[in-house]
């Protein structure tokens, strides 16, 4: 005899797939992040006092056009 699977059933399936989707991505946004700041400091770390300069200039000019952005996108919603 046949069960029937019922709509509850699909979306727990889902719901189980799409959470171990979410989990993986989590996963590998942490290890990119990582990966990211350690080049970042390495970089830093390589810089003389005029690249540290420029360097800094360019994270605050950055900042600035992030809230920017962000400003923007709030006014949106």
């Amino acid at each position: 005899m046949k069960s029937k699977v019922t709509n509850e059933d699909v979306a727990q399936v889902i719901d189980k797939c799409a959470k171990g989707i979410s989990d993986e991505i989590e996963c590998q946004t942490i290890i990119a992040q990582s990966s990211m700041l350690r080049a970042e400091r390495e970089l830093i770390e390589s810089f003389n006092k005029e690249q540290l300069a420029l360097y800094r200039q360019y994270l605050e000019e950055r900042q600035r056009y992030y809230d920017v952005v962000f400003q923007k996108h709030k006014a949106l919603k």
